[in-house]
């Protein structure tokens, strides 16, 4: 069970594995001696490539790390409201690609990865 999570956005570290050390302060112990816990993080970039050949956008991405939905709105105005695109995305030379039509007005893509 988690009581709290934190969010730690850090868009100028680069790449790589980071050691993070928690500290407790206070009387009050989340954790006692008899229980375990471990952190885990990423921090890596991930490319999300598109391009347009006939009538249709190729959208691309590395196969890894894996666990990433393509997401896609037609407004980055707030709220942002992000849709997962369904259709089925296939593999070659180590890369997620989909097509999709070509449609009328803007069209936003990220990639989205569920918590674990």
């Amino acid at each position: 069970m988690v009581d709290n999570v934190e969010h730690i956005f850090l868009p100028s570290l680069s790449a790589g594995r980071y050691d993070l050390q928690v500290l407790k302060k206070g009387s009050i112990a989340q954790v006692s001696p008899g229980e375990t816990y471990a952190l885990a993080f990423e921090i890596f970039t991930l490319p999300l490539n598109a391009r347009m050949t006939n009538g249709s956008v190729i959208i691309s991405w590395p196969v890894a790390p894996t666990g990433f939905q393509l997401q896609s709105t037609t407004s980055l105005a707030s709220p942002v409201s992000w849709a997962s695109v369904t259709n089925a995305f296939s593999i070659t030379n180590n890369q997620c690609v989909v097509t999709l039509p070509v449609g009328g007005g803007d069209q936003f893509f990220r990639l989205n990865r569920s918590a674990f």
